[in-house]
């Protein structure tokens, strides 16, 4: 499972992985992670191998990484990621099986929106999941990341529990803030919405 962006990101598609694992225990799990969200990673027993990409490394160093990634023969290989990164290491990795999320445009139609990258998964990849979200949200229908991420995974054929879910772990002194009837409602919001004191990079403390 590849998942080459943004802390974020990878919090949405824990759900999936997770589900994946609960339902198939007997599958071997590999997530790839960057440098920015593997550090979400830590202590979750439903993935098997974690292995950290570097975003920023020159192309020697992407050719090395895909062929040792080649040598892995994963049954199937899900990229969750629309970076080019991600996609250049789905299209080339040596799985058997592999599927991709496509987002277009979602602020103007166009048929051009994304037009190599479908062009090339056609090419590479068994499983391609096209979401148009500038139709959906016209459309006044859901665009939620892990649910897409659900739908490629039932286009995969691949047994999972939707219901499934996810644990996050908070200090004990944060959650008794809550009152017991009040439902916890996490924000999702990109770093650079957020002044410098509270990036990404101090997620955790």
């Amino acid at each position: 499972i590849s998942r080459l962006d943004k802390m974020g990101d990878m919090i949405l598609s824990l759900p999936a992985i997770k589900t994946i694992k609960l339902t198939n225990p007997t599958i071997h799990i590999c997530v790839l992670a960057s440098q920015s969200n593997i550090k979400v990673l830590k202590g979750l027993n439903y993935i098997d191998k974690i292995i950290e990409v570097n975003t920023n490394s020159n192309l020697i160093t992407l050719f090395k990484n895909i062929l040792n990634l080649r040598k892995l023969n994963f049954d199937f290989y899900l990229n969750l990621s629309p970076t080019l990164l991600s996609y250049f290491y789905c299209f080339f990795s040596n799985s058997k099986n592999k599927a991709t999320l496509i987002y277009l445009s979602r602020y103007k139609k166009s048929i051009f929106s994304k037009l190599f990258t479908r062009l090339f998964s056609k090419t590479f990849c068994r499983y391609v999941h096209i979401i148009d979200r500038y139709a959906k949200l016209k459309n006044n229908e859901e665009i939620h990341q892990t649910k897409m991420i659900f739908d490629l995974i039932k286009i995969c054929n691949i047994p999972f529990d939707e219901n499934t879910a996810i644990d996050i772990s908070l200090p004990q002194k944060k959650i008794s803030l809550i009152p017991l009837n009040k439902v916890l409602v996490t924000i999702h919001l990109s770093d650079k919405w957020i002044n410098r004191f509270y990036t990404e990079e101090n997620f955790l403390n």
